[in-house]
């Protein structure tokens, strides 16, 4: 799949599906492209479905810097559909992919259909900022194989660890392969994200996901943003942790594809 050349960074991205409409997903923090193909899978039938790789991520190269300003990805997304020839898209994204799709929210209104936000928050609160914390000091004692130890318990919910114990090595691998710069870089960026008294100001329609047992950004983080987000809608998906599209994909895709369909959301 190709890169786009956005400046100061080379943009790795794919599209799959023919659908007249566009669903752009938006990677956590440690994620890529390849973190999404259940989601390919049940939306490319109904959808195109954009993914890409922000500063700091995967196959993306360039923009080496200290801060990766939240603002500057919402940025290279709207400069990525520019180049694509899309003037609208729907948006999901998950944990740092939702934080970006916030800002892109409120810089980008006009090239937003849909909002999806999946395991995210509005504020990095004093709990997020000591767990950035946490995450810089593992990496600087333990590298890369710590960093992920730590995070592991506080990623995924207990029935996903008991049930997929045989994909936390593969995991483990995949992370291993990330660039650490990049990552704190991202990480960096969001040390100030604060929305609260923006999110008023967000217009697309907006369904808020959470899994019950997300430790990282947990419910009242959720319930922040289904509050602040005029006529937002929030739904829990039980027995799921920090990484919902991932530990259970037909719950969370379900959800998805209803919303981005404009259909009645399951209960």
């Amino acid at each position: 799949m190709p890169h786009i050349d956005l400046g100061d960074v080379k943009c790795y991205y794919e599209l799959h599906g023919e659908g007249a409409e566009t669903i752009t997903l938006l990677n956590g923090l440690t994620m890529s492209t390849v973190a999404w193909a259940a989601q390919v899978k049940d939306f490319s039938p109904h959808f195109r479905v954009l993914l890409l790789d922000m500063r700091g991520q995967g196959q993306t190269v360039g923009g080496d810097e200290e801060v990766y300003p939240l603002s500057r990805q919402a940025d290279d997304l709207a400069h990525l559909l520019d180049k694509l020839g899309i003037a609208r898209t729907d948006v999901f994204g998950v944990s740092y992919g939702g934080i970006v799709a916030q800002h892109f929210a409120l810089q980008y209104p006009d090239k937003l259909g849909r909002l999806l936000l999946a395991d995210t928050f509005a504020w990095s609160d004093e709990v997020n900022r000591a767990l950035h914390d946490v995450v810089v000091q593992a990496w600087e004692v333990g590298g890369t194989q710590l960093r992920f130890r730590v995070m592991l318990p506080v990623t995924f919910g207990a029935t996903f660890l008991r049930l997929a114990a045989s994909l936390i090595p593969v995991l483990e691998k995949a992370a291993e392969a990330l660039p650490w710069p990049g990552t704190k870089a991202m990480m960096m960026g969001v040390l100030d994200h604060d929305l609260r008294a923006r999110l008023k100001d967000i217009r697309a329609e907006t369904l808020v996901i959470v899994g019950d047992e997300d430790r990282f950004t947990p419910l009242h983080h959720a319930r922040l943003l289904q509050t602040g987000i005029p006529g937002a809608r929030l739904r829990v998906i039980p027995g799921v942790g920090h990484a919902a599209p991932l530990e259970n994909p037909p719950a969370v895709d379900a959800l998805a594809l209803a919303f981005f369909r404009g259909e009645s959301l399951p209960e």
